[in-house]
């Protein structure tokens, strides 16, 4: 298998909506990082924990 068809199947099984710690996981980053990345893209705090829709992690990748 290709790397970018692992990383496909990987990322579809993924939620739709994202936590700090499904973004940390998933980049490799760190939770302090995630945070900061979600904030600047458009991710919202519902409930004092950092949400963000899988899309807009796709879309900011792709660009």
């Amino acid at each position: 298998m290709e790397w970018t068809m692992l990383l496909t199947i990987f990322w579809d099984r993924m939620p739709d909506i994202l936590n700090v710690k499904d973004v940390s996981k998933a980049l490799e980053i760190s939770p302090r990082s995630a945070r900061g990345l979600m904030e600047k893209i458009g991710g919202m705090k519902i409930a004092g924990k950092w949400m963000i829709a899988k899309t807009k992690i796709r879309t900011y990748f792709e660009e």
